[in-house]
């Protein structure tokens, strides 16, 4: 009773008096998103963000606190991610302290050193392999970055003061593309954890999320009837069986017709820490002559993955190509931790795609083609230092 009597209060006093509250994210995978406008995937998310973040609200909206990043940014974050603690009093600007880079036995990290859990934001760059963290309402109080030499994956690191209240960190990259990073902060500290890139198959960790289960059957196909849902474990086994030849270690999010929320599917995979996550479906058109494979990304840097496979598929097999899309507000698309790519093998609302893809001969090529193009990935992009089964690599005899 007593904190719902405190919620009115806060509400009464924000709305009347004009006053901004204080609020901390809660719950399992908190995020900010850039509008409360919604499609089927939901609104676009702005972050994923960690919890007990303090927030200033601005307002209370159906379902959604409006949020003040800073003085010319806000957000949105759903109420049910967000607990309010009271009318918010400090107007000033938050100090940050030094930074830190340096790495251990398996990742690089970056460290900022602050004196609250503000919120954040990240992009990826890849004109020059960069991660941009945007931290709000806080202000660079620093005289040096911190560089040790046990940060292999992490080139540079450099501060910019955008606007008065956000800090800009730019964390520049030695690899050739991105392998994934994790946010979170360590007490007050904001921590940005860095992965490095496999350098043997036996480091290669591949997962594959079979797409909808149980309840949530997904597509129909137009002539057989299948549902999405068995057409996905199906394929996300024959991939797994393939990709196995190659790398020991994959794993399937869902092994059985059984209902897992794309939060605990997240959950699970951010649990497993995978190299790379391959997530399959079977696209569906209410136009009945749409067809083709496709592959979906959200993040720039994680475009390559999703285009070798695209790539194979075409070359090996007689589908035709509906694109690759990016910028994709699937929720598995969300987390940065990893490189991840959505394969929509085929549509099976059109009759000639439903029926190669029930065809198991015809599974087969694809699947051999989509783990072509997972090992073409990897050995563009992580540069292994043996082949696939394990045996190094032969140096050309000298003539």
């Amino acid at each position: 009773m007593r904190s719902v009597i405190t919620l009115v209060t806060c509400m009464f006093f924000s709305q009347v008096y004009g006053q901004l509250l204080k609020g901390k994210t809660i719950g399992k995978l908190p995020y900010l998103q850039y509008t409360m406008g919604e499609d089927r995937l939901g609104a676009a998310k702005m972050t994923y963000l960690d919890t007990s973040v303090q927030l200033v609200i601005m307002d209370s909206l159906k379902d959604y606190y409006k949020i003040q990043l800073a003085q010319s940014q806000l957000a949105f974050i759903p109420k049910s991610n967000c607990e309010l603690q009271g009318v918010f009093t400090n107007t000033g600007i938050r100090v940050a302290g030094n930074s830190r880079v340096w790495g251990d036995s398996l990742y690089d990290y970056v460290t900022l050193s602050l004196d609250a859990r503000l919120p954040y934001k990240t992009t990826q760059e890849i004109h020059n392999n960069a991660i941009v963290v945007d931290v709000y309402g806080v202000a660079s109080n620093t005289n040096w970055i911190t560089h040790l030499t046990t940060a292999q994956t992490i080139r540079q690191v450099w501060q910019e003061q955008i606007s008065a209240d956000v800090l800009r960190l730019h964390i520049e990259l030695n690899t050739t593309t991105h392998w994934g990073y994790g946010v979170y902060y360590n007490r007050n500290q904001l921590v940005i954890k860095c992965k490095r890139p496999p350098t043997t198959p036996k480091q290669v960790f591949i997962a594959i999320d079979a797409g909808h289960g149980g309840s949530n059957s997904g597509a129909t196909g137009k002539l057989t009837r299948v549902l999405e849902k068995d057409l996905t474990l199906l394929y996300a086994e024959a991939l797994q069986k393939e990709l196995i030849k190659m790398y020991p270690n994959i794993c399937l999010v869902r092994s059985h017709d059984t209902d897992v929320s794309m939060i605990d599917r997240t959950l699970l995979l951010r649990a497993v820490n995978p190299t790379l996550l391959i997530s399959v479906h079977f696209n569906s058109s209410g136009n009945d002559t749409v067809k083709g494979v496709s592959t979906f990304y959200r993040y720039p840097g994680f475009k390559p993955l999703a285009n070798a496979i695209i790539k194979q598929v075409l070359a090996d097999t007689d589908l035709k190509e509906f694109g690759e899309v990016g910028q994709f507000n699937f929720a598995l698309s969300g987390p940065t931790e990893y490189p991840n790519a959505l394969w929509e093998v085929a549509f099976i609302s059109n009759a000639e795609d439903e029926a190669k893809v029930v065809n198991p001969a015809y599974r087969k090529k694809l699947v051999v083609a989509a783990a072509k193009g997972v090992t073409n990935y990897l050995t563009n992009f992580a540069v292994l230092k043996n082949t696939p089964n394990g045996k190094q690599k032969k140096s050309p005899k000298k003539k």
